[in-house]
């Protein structure tokens, strides 16, 4: 009988989690994948990790953009 060794790999794009640093990142990724997969995996396994500013404030709707909102809602209000 023959016994077979072999590498596995499975691929997962995560996207949008916000971390103050690298290794929070790293270690919420393990605590997810323990948990929903129970796979425990190691900082070497975790790659090509990219970040981007966020900030806060983006988030908020200038005045001009809600108005823009409002008159499109208007419109479609309209037509029904």
């Amino acid at each position: 009988m023959k016994t077979w060794t072999s590498v596995i790999t499975y691929s997962v794009l995560d996207m949008g989690r916000e971390c103050e640093t690298e290794e929070e990142y790293k270690e919420w990724v393990k605590q997810s994948f323990k948990e929903e997969h129970n796979i425990e995996l190691g900082d070497n396994e975790i790659s090509d990790i990219e970040y981007e500013e966020v900030n806060e404030d983006e988030d908020i709707l200038s005045e001009s953009d809600f108005s823009q909102l409002e008159e499109q809602k208007y419109h479609v209000e309209e037509e029904r």
